[in-house]
């Protein structure tokens, strides 16, 4: 069900233009207080409520949602919860990262996030915790939030007055790329690689992607992590980061193998190739590391 947006405040509107404005430059907007909010209702066999930590973000930050439901009926009952959200552009807000109890959550549709607890004895409660951030792509603006739940058999029902959640412009992050190299063991014929990626702020990156162009001596690469994929015809690893928080870091680690006949310098270049929100500051994107190798056996990195 599609909502259309809420009429914001008249101070809201500036708030947007300036973080707006600030973005553009790499700079943040002062940061506000988290604006945490409750909504829920009452159903024939019980309740339902939905603690949200913040409705007050820019586009990409994180979120939690706390539902607890409580069965008030002499009975066993099942119970159910979601909520969604769409910007002006038909962009659904909201996106699921995890569910504590992971089997708890699903997103019927792309603008939805369902919650559902199981059966609950008669007298009992259960809190199903949702991480979730807003979509990198969800235009600023104030919108609704359609929430809705089913207690037992009784027919949905549509909670009234919507939840209102404001997504503000996200916030540039710069993100720099290290590269470091190991060579050994002595004669192995290999160089372990470590990509390190850290996000300088201001804002939240919420994915992001480096590639590490290896010597063209690489004959094979072993120890590679589940985030990163190796492409043997470029001889490139492509690695993928998730949410990374200002101040944050993550690392890479694999090893190239080489050709006993490698000789000379070899040299091997981290880049990130893309990330969200944008990247204000290119200059610290590449980073390049260099191994002197006599013969195949005997590789030095200083």
């Amino acid at each position: 069900m599609l909502r259309q947006p809420l009429r914001a405040p008249l101070a809201r509107p500036a708030a947007l233009l300036l973080a707006a404005v600030l973005a553009v430059f790499g700079l943040a907007a002062p940061a506000p207080a988290a604006t945490p909010a409750t909504s829920g209702d009452t159903f024939p066999n019980g309740t339902i409520s939905a603690a949200y930590s913040d409705t007050d973000l820019p586009a990409g930050d994180a979120f939690t949602v706390a539902v607890t439901f409580t069965n008030t009926s002499a009975t066993t009952q099942g119970f159910a919860y979601s909520f969604s959200a769409r910007d002006g552009n038909d962009t659904g807000l909201f996106v699921l990262d995890s569910c504590d109890p992971a089997s708890a959550c699903d997103t019927p549709t792309s603008s939805a996030v369902r919650v559902r607890p199981g059966d609950l004895a008669a007298g009992t409660s259960a809190t199903v915790t949702v991480s979730a951030h807003v979509n990198p792509a969800a235009a600023a603006g104030t919108y609704d939030v359609f929430q809705s739940g089913t207690v037992g058999t009784s027919s949905r029902k549509d909670f009234s007055p919507d939840l209102a959640f404001t997504v503000r412009p996200p916030v540039a992050a710069d993100l720099s790329v290290a590269l470091a190299a190991t060579a050994g063991p002595l004669l192995s014929s290999q160089i372990t690689y470590t990509a390190t990626v850290t996000n300088n702020g201001p804002g939240t990156a919420t994915a992001s992607t480096t590639t590490v162009a290896l010597p063209t001596q690489t004959t094979s690469v072993t120890g590679l992590p589940a985030t990163c994929t190796y492409n043997a015809t470029t001889r490139t690893a492509t690695c993928t980061t998730g949410a990374l928080a200002n101040g944050a870091s993550t690392t890479a680690s694999f090893t190239a193998n080489l050709g006993l006949l490698s000789l000379g310098t070899l040299t091997a270049t981290a880049t990130r190739a893309t990330s969200t929100p944008a990247d204000p500051n290119p200059v610290n994107d590449t980073a390049t590391r260099s191994c002197t190798v006599l013969t195949g056996l005997i590789i030095t990195c200083p």
